[in-house]
């Protein structure tokens, strides 16, 4: 398949149904699954558009997600990214600095986004070609096997599949395996014609020293042969030029960028100093990506003009108008989301796909423990988490996970001593461990 039709495999997901699969997930928040499941179908539907010129210059409309931490931005994100099979990178605008200055550039964004697409071109392609390669190990490895007819290679073929000769040995002429293309780490802030030119090079000087590597004869078993025969048909006949124009096509018509913390860079002008290097200039930077411009990567320019950017912050120390009025205008969605209430707090635990309670349950019923939770004692966690938020700081559903940490914490020492093998926690048990900090505040602060 060519690298533009793999691209433009757009995943035909309607705004319901990815609104349906989200709340198996993250827990209310409807107004912000809603925006992103429209985001990602406008950008569905951009493509549909018969007319080039026009097409061009359907944009996506950024959005920017404001609320508390720990009530399911980045996962809301990270989920449409998943079920759409979109290339998604999350960062944290505190990481970067401005251009000149020590530290990352915003220009990274878009260089780890395309390695992630890069991977995610290889596998497919991969998938694609595993069929062939099965075949091609089976082949040689009967070869090698010499049955004396037909009768016996299908005899043999049908013990190798079945796995009744996965003891025997063979010996075969191994050399180690590389890729018949080899991406290398080029710098990301050279010329584009710059940086494929040294690609080129080093490519040239990786294949000659492929072809001075000597075979060397190696006696093993025959999954081990399967295995090496399938990876050297792989390494032959998988055109990683054509993954990464593939991967290109990927980012540039379906990426997704998640930008976090960016209240962190908030701030007013004039503050000066390293505020500014690592504020104002940070937000400078960023404007020609969600704007639209030519980023130069290993696997050649990326134009960032149709990259989805969803950026997140708290603010609470400040506002989304402290932002610059440039980065503002890009980012044209505003969607807050709402703080955590114990009913979201009691579902978090109970209702959603891999709820907290069922992984605690799963790693205990391998010590076969079987733990239980009653209902009250749900509850109480619910409305532990919520007030330990509205004491103190307001962490969202983190702040689960450290309760239960400290409920289940001597169950989990003691596990592999137990001989009852059940556990059931009670509200009770939530008071002995967790309730009884609640009364002081230094002590919450320490353990909570």
């Amino acid at each position: 398949m060519s690298a533009k039709n793999l691209a433009l495999e757009f995943k035909e997901l309607r705004p319901g149904e990815m609104v349906a699969e989200l709340d198996r997930y993250v827990i209310g928040q409807a107004k912000a699954k809603r925006c992103i499941a429209t985001a990602y179908r406008n950008r569905w539907r951009r493509l549909q558009v018969e007319d080039d010129a026009l097409r061009a210059d359907i944009t996506p409309k950024n959005i920017l997600l404001v609320g508390p931490t720990g009530v399911g931005k980045t996962e809301i994100a990270r989920r449409i990214a998943k079920m759409s099979d979109s290339p998604f990178v999350k960062v944290e605008a505190t990481k970067f600095t401005q251009v000149g200055y020590v530290g990352r550039d915003v220009d990274s964004i878009i260089r780890d986004l395309m390695d992630t697409a890069m991977k995610m071109a290889e596998k497919l392609m991969r998938e694609r070609v595993e069929p062939k390669a099965e075949e091609y190990a089976l082949g040689k490895v009967l070869d090698l096997l010499r049955p004396l007819d037909d009768a016996e290679r299908r005899q043999k073929e049908i013990a190798i599949e079945g796995g009744g000769m996965d003891d025997e040995k063979i010996t075969i002429e191994q050399r180690p395996i590389r890729p018949r293309q080899i991406n290398m780490e080029i710098p990301g802030n050279l010329p584009p014609e710059l940086a494929q030119e040294m690609q080129n090079i080093m490519q040239g000087l990786a294949s000659g020293l492929q072809q001075q590597e000597r075979a060397q004869s190696k006696t093993v078993k025959i999954p081990e042969a399967l295995a090496y025969f399938k990876e050297e048909y792989l390494a032959e006949h998988l055109d990683h030029q054509a993954a990464a124009r593939a991967a290109k096509a990927m980012v540039e018509e379906r990426g997704i960028v998640f930008v976090d913390e960016i209240d962190k860079i908030a701030g007013g002008e004039g503050q000066g100093g390293l505020n500014d290097i690592s504020r104002q200039g940070v937000q400078r930077d960023l404007l020609p990506l969600l704007e639209g411009s030519t980023v130069a990567t290993k696997f050649g320019p990326i134009e960032t003009d149709h990259i989805l950017f969803i950026a997140s912050g708290a603010f609470h120390f400040t506002s989304p108008n402290d932002l610059i009025p440039e980065l503002q205008g890009r980012l044209p969605v505003r969607v807050n989301l709402d703080a955590l209430t114990v009913d979201d707090f009691i579902a978090i635990l109970k209702n959603t796909d891999h709820s907290l309670l069922r992984q605690y349950q799963a790693l205990l019923a391998t010590e076969s423990v079987e733990v239980t939770f009653t209902e009250s004692s749900v509850k109480r966690l619910a409305e532990l988490a919520h007030e330990f938020n509205e004491k103190h700081e307001n962490i969202g559903a983190r702040r689960l996970h450290t309760l239960m940490e400290r409920l289940v914490e001597e169950l989990s020492f003691t596990a592999d001593q137990r001989k009852d093998g059940k556990h059931k926690f009670t509200k009770e048990h939530v008071d002995e461990a967790v309730g009884s900090l609640a009364e002081d505040s230094k002590l919450a602060r320490l353990f909570l």
